[in-house]
């Protein structure tokens, strides 16, 4: 009776396993359009995206045994944890489709990577593989249409007379700005990755959607300020205004 059942736990832990290292691809993958949507090479992410990818590879490899497994998944979730942060601050932004969809990707496929993995620990029934897959696609795409709905149907705001308009593209700002007090700053977001415009010491703090504008009045002392995008990973994005 034993050797009847062997093939059935091996086909079991093939199964889950290889959805494993899909989801760990899949992560892979988020990754890699976290860098095409913020239009540059981020070393730690291509990193990160290069050590899922080899992670699949081991899973497939060494499918039938359950440690390898488990360590894979111990390292998928520590991945995770150390991305936080990042993912965090983008997860509450779905109107910033660039920055959101790559984070719900990864975050779904990082979860359904680890109950892949103690599925196949488990030798759970493979008959379960198909609709995980399945339902771990629909959250993905139900995810990415609530976001592009999101985004493309955000206001635009519009300059004023007199408006200063502060360009933010390639994830830079200007080094220097200059305006008169009392007056309105436009911030206009040309990348497909939000940011936000804060001005040190002051209460100026606005949210920029992907490719969208707002607008913020600002009556402040003459004087020299610091400005910057508090986006995490966003650090560059930095300048001086000089109020007169």
């Amino acid at each position: 009776m034993s050797t009847e059942r062997e093939p059935d736990n091996r086909l079991h832990l093939t199964s889950w396993r290889t959805l494993q290292a899909v989801f760990l691809m899949s992560i892979s993958t988020a990754l890699v359009l976290t860098m095409i949507f913020a239009g540059a090479f981020i070393p730690p992410v291509m990193f990160f995206a290069v050590l899922y990818l080899i992670l699949a590879g081991v899973v497939l490899k060494w499918r039938f045994n359950t440690r390898v497994s488990l360590a894979v998944a111990a390292l998928a979730i520590l991945g995770l944890a150390g991305n936080a942060p990042f993912l965090m601050e983008d997860l509450a932004h779905p109107e910033s489709w660039g920055s959101f969809i790559p984070a719900a990707m990864a975050v779904i496929a990082g979860i359904a990577s680890v109950v892949a993995a103690v599925a196949a620990i488990r030798t759970s029934n493979t008959r379960l593989v198909r609709p995980t897959l399945y339902a771990v696609e629909g959250l993905t795409f139900f995810a990415i249409a609530v976001s592009l709905a999101l985004s493309f149907s955000a206001e635009d705001a519009s300059a004023e007379a007199g408006d200063l308009v502060v360009l933010a593209e390639g994830a830079e700002y200007p080094d220097s700005i200059a305006m008169t007090s009392p007056g309105g700053i436009l911030i206009e977001n040309r990348d497909r990755i939000r940011h936000t415009f804060v001005i040190e010491g002051t209460d100026v703090a606005v949210e920029v959607p992907a490719l969208k504008s707002r607008r913020t009045d600002v009556s402040l002392p003459a004087g020299t300020y610091d400005y910057i995008c508090d986006v995490p990973g966003h650090e560059s994005m930095k300048g001086t205004l000089t109020v007169q």
